[in-house]
């Protein structure tokens, strides 16, 4: 996995805690009444979701609510696609739409011409400037350390693991395997019992560890500020916490004298040490408000506590479930496996679409009176498997989905298609920037019908056509030649073609990429949409002193053009019959005869576009 790899699975690791960490602060507000060791807990749970890239799916999470529908994955939570740098459009999806618009309005599209998407520069660059920031963070973590450890150089034993340090204003903590205490010199027995008992606490729990783990966090997530805000009140939330368990162990008589001694370290803290667990640090204002309102809890408030953090931490540590998860409700031993019921007809309904293909099919039962639906689970006719099977290679040959076609092909297969389409194992992608099949909008053609066409399919072989695309906007035609098998009812392709025609030079070729004509096809600009705006963009070029499209305005020319046939490997006429434009054109190679209707379809000094394809 490469650096931009890297990076976008950070980028989408934090997004997600952006979320955890707001739910952390709303749900902060309600249990403010309750012990802050519960407010402190519940920020683990965001500092868990940044270090760990994996989670498992739950019906119930958090992240299955509708907002993030279109953002789970297989893999997580996907705000930024992995693929992005070699999308045509690339676009990414935070859940929130102002976002979402203002995002990718800046994001540049693929270049017809370019070897490399500007959005993977865009990617790789935003990656080198994380890593920088990440040097200078951890550099700046690396000093105030080093600063510290300058200050107690000359620190005295006290007893046990505690230090006396005659350059320190305030108490801390340092240190991971075997943490030491420093404390400035001459302080008075009582005084030193409420910060003995506040530090040995924040040792007990391992607070000199959390903290430098958040630290770290705060190293590879630098830009982002909810990152921050959240370290910031875990700190808070850390030191009241510790505040409780001096005044519940030592009662509330030490409240007043302890928040003289607490309120006295921090008029010092201008000149402490940053970085390390400072009795004094982080909001002295807030704490001594907190300790002056301090009760210890009665037992129903602590399972409350309780109850709430883990709740919280099961909706939020898990991942949303991808429908397609739950077709495991069912088994595939008989025919008929299992049913289950709702209560309206549209969840029916809904279902239907949810589970439609995965391995089979669900029929959805309503019955006249509509008070009660069921759905069964059946197995599918081979025919539709192969059908799926063939459509899901090639929606994901046009999405550029590796993971996709190395769970659908041999290692052959895979080793073969390095050479045809820049295939990468080591990071599942291949193909390049422009021309590829991504679609475009349009909604003549029904879904992944300008993208790709299934002209052909048996038991073990198919042929798929593939609209490349580029910004012209232009057409390239490519055609897949596959093999597959069944392994264990598992579809694999064994064997992948690729012809590129983009430069037809015999009758055989021009069929290949034609089979059913141009009028109503994918290849039909009027239909298609791209017609008005190669005009458009033509005509522009024109104006602005460029002829490079010049010849778009001869009908021959345009046609050839257009249809992607090799000017030098055929002959052309051009005749007007009955006030119509037609273009002959014979094939040197084979002798194929073709007449092709030419038409202006915007303007009548507009280009020519063809139309109706006869073969002569």
């Amino acid at each position: 996995m490469g650096l931009s790899e890297i990076f976008i699975k950070v980028l989408n690791m934090s997004v997600t805690a952006s979320y955890v960490i707001a739910v952390v602060m709303v749900v902060r507000l309600f249990i403010s009444k309750l012990p802050k060791k519960y407010s402190y807990a519940l920020w683990s749970i965001a500092g868990l979701r940044l270090i760990f890239p994996f989670s498992v799916s739950w019906v119930f999470s958090f992240f299955n609510l509708s907002f993030f529908d279109g953002i789970n994955t297989a893999g997580g939570q996907e705000y930024v696609p992995l693929n992005i740098g070699f999308a045509h459009t690339p676009a990414v999806n935070t859940g929130i739409k102002p976002i979402n618009d203002a995002v990718n309005s800046l994001l540049p599209l693929a270049e017809a011409e370019g070897s490399v998407n500007p959005t993977q520069i865009l990617i790789f660059g935003a990656s080198v400037i994380w890593i920088m920031g990440i040097i200078f963070v951890l550099g700046y973590e690396v000093f105030l350390f080093l600063r510290t450890k300058r200050l107690v150089r000359q620190a005295v034993l006290y007893k046990d693991n505690i230090y006396e340090c005659d350059n320190i204003p305030t108490p801390f903590v340092m240190g991971i395997i075997k943490p030491k205490i420093y404390i400035p010199f001459h302080l008075g027995e009582e005084e030193l019992s409420y910060i003995l008992c506040h530090e040995k606490y924040h040792i007990k729990r391992h607070d000199n560890i959390i903290k430098i783990i958040a630290s770290l966090l705060t190293v590879i997530y630098w830009f982002n500020p909810f990152i921050w805000a959240a370290c910031f009140y875990m700190n808070r939330d850390m030191e009241m916490s510790c505040d409780e368990k001096v005044i519940s162990q030592m009662g509330n008589g030490v409240i007043k004298d302890y928040s003289t001694y607490l309120l006295s370290f921090a008029t010092n803290r201008g000149r402490a040490p940053l970085g390390p667990l400072a009795f004094g640090e982080s909001s002295v204002g807030k704490r001594i408000k907190n300790i002056l309102s301090f009760k210890k809890p009665k037992v129903w408030i602590s399972v409350f506590g309780i109850m709430t953090v883990v709740i919280i931490g099961c909706v939020c540590l898990t991942d949303g479930q991808k429908t397609a998860e739950a077709s495991d409700m069912f088994s595939k031993e008989n025919e008929t496996i299992g049913a289950f019921s709702f209560e309206e007809k549209n969840e029916a309904e809904e279902i239907s679409d949810t589970f439609n293909g995965v391995n089979g099919t669900i029929e959805v039962f309503v019955p006249s009176n509509e008070d009660d639906a069921s759905a069964v689970f059946i197995e599918e006719s081979a025919e539709a498997w192969r059908e799926r099977n063939i459509k899901e290679w090639a929606e994901a040959f046009c999405g550029r989905d590796g993971k996709k076609i190395i769970s659908m092909a041999s290692d052959e297969c895979i080793e073969d298609m390095k050479e045809s389409v820049n295939f990468d194992t080591e990071y599942p992608s291949f193909g390049w920037s422009s021309p590829w099949p991504f679609g475009w909008d349009n909604g003549f053609f029904e879904k992944g019908g300008n993208r790709y066409r299934i002209v052909y399919a048996d038991d073990n072989s198919a042929e798929i056509l593939y609209y490349a695309v580029v910004s012209d906007p232009h057409i390239f035609v490519w055609r897949e030649s596959l093999t597959f098998k069944s392994d264990d009812n598992r579809f694999v392709v064994t064997s992948e073609k690729i012809k590129f025609l983009d430069s037809i030079s015999s009758g055989e070729d021009f069929f290949k990429a034609y089979p059913d004509g141009i009028s109503g096809s994918p290849m039909d600009y009027v239909l298609n949409g791209m017609g008005e705006d190669l005009n458009r963009n033509v005509k522009n070029t024109r104006d602005s002193g460029f002829d490079v499209y010049n010849e778009l305005f001869n009908a021959d020319k345009a046609a050839l053009y257009i249809l992607n046939i090799s000017d030098e490997a055929v002959s052309t006429s051009v005749n007007v019959e009955n006030g119509e434009c037609y273009v002959t054109v014979v094939f040197k190679e084979d002798g194929t005869t073709l007449k092709i209707l030419m038409i202006k379809p915007y303007e009548k000094d507009g280009i020519w576009f063809p139309n109706l394809l006869i073969k002569g």
